[in-house]
């Protein structure tokens, strides 16, 4: 076992892999790594103990193995018997199994297993990963990734399901045209330029820089054995080990948030404000005498692009009902006893 660990790995026995021919149709198949790395759980050491108390655990390869007891042994994926346990090392545990763990039917496995050549929107799109495909494309970063003095590149791609899950006021937030340039700043915060970092070492790693700028960190999972948790638990990578042309990409679960940009609101209102200034108006005590008292409406409304952090642009209507243009400082106060008191001032022109 070569790195830091700690490692779990279940070795098929010698005695076993001589009637099978498992390894050289996977072999064919491009898909030998996903086969081996199936084998193989980062982050912990379980001992056959631990493994009792485990419903189902995360192979390197991203795919779920489940644990079973069944008179009074250890089975994986149901079939799989562990027939020695518990021989440690200093990085890890081994365990011996009577046969070889598939992450998948090689045989209806629709998606090529090596596709490391091709571009990083047949790969994405091969996945299932359309949005992110297409918003790529919409923003102009697909130049960027193109770019060689930016490869190879670590990027963790949100599934379907993580931008469809977003809040509806959220999406049209990030998908209005005014907002292309923060669209661009999210897809950015899950870009990592100059390198290119396998599953197996991104838990090694203290943390990442972004193109935005903003950083990610990657953990072991204290809930899951085996998954791997960004930024605290903001997101979990749901599929690993998606090679494309110039880098490497992981699903996530989550869409992630750069810090700067601030949180998104729950609601989303169009407020009108209308201010009446007629001169009969008992909002008006104090008027300077140099003003002229013409009649008029201001209002205000909002734009059709929510804003993040719900801040709303102000958009002015042309004053109405009056008769020449004119430029005053209007004084509104309150009259009490004796004296008034001044307490806002605003300049139309």
């Amino acid at each position: 076992m070569v790195g830091k660990g700690p490692y779990t790995i279940f070795v098929p026995h010698a005695d076993y892999l001589q009637k099978t021919t498992t390894f050289a149709e996977w072999e064919k198949a491009g898909c030998i790594k996903d086969l081996l790395r199936y084998h193989t759980v980062i982050c912990q050491m379980l001992l056959s103990d631990d493994l009792e108390s485990q419903d189902s655990i995360t192979a390197l390869s991203g795919h779920k193995i489940r644990v079973s007891v069944k008179e009074n042994s250890l089975y994986l994926n149901d079939e799989v018997k562990i027939i020695e346990s518990d021989i440690t090392r200093e990085n890890g545990v081994i365990h011996f199994i009577d046969g070889i763990l598939a992450p998948y039917d090689l045989q209806h496995h629709s998606i090529p297993c090596n596709q490391s050549e091709k571009t990083i929107i047949e790969v994405a799109e091969a996945h299932g990963y359309n949005i992110y495909s297409k918003l790529l494309k919409e923003t102009g970063l697909l130049n960027l990734v193109n770019n060689t003095l930016h490869q190879p590149f670590t990027m963790l791609w949100p599934t379907d399901e993580a931008f469809n899950s977003l809040p509806a006021e959220m999406q049209q937030w990030l998908y209005h045209k005014d907002h292309r340039s923060k669209l661009s700043a999210y897809l950015k915060g899950h870009m990592v330029r100059d390198i290119k970092v396998l599953a197996s070492k991104l838990t090694e790693l203290s943390s990442l820089r972004t193109l935005h700028g903003s950083t990610i960190s990657f953990s072991c999972s204290k809930t899951n054995a085996g998954d791997i948790v960004v930024d605290n638990g903001n997101a979990k990578i749901v599929q690993r080990y998606m090679e494309f042309n110039v880098g490497i990409a992981y699903g996530t679960d989550h869409l992630l948030e750069p810090p700067d940009l601030g949180s998104r609101c729950d609601e989303f209102q169009t407020v009108e404000i209308s201010h009446s200034l007629d001169q009969g108006s008992p909002t008006l005590d104090l008027w300077p005498s140099t003003i002229p008292r013409y009649a008029s409406n201001w209002s205000t409304q909002t734009s059709e692009a929510p804003s993040m952090g719900c801040n709303q642009h102000a958009k002015p209507r042309p004053l109405q009902s009056m008769e020449k243009p004119f430029s005053t400082e209007l004084v509104r106060g309150a009259k009490n006893v004796g004296s008034a008191a001044l307490d806002k001032k605003k300049t139309f022109s």
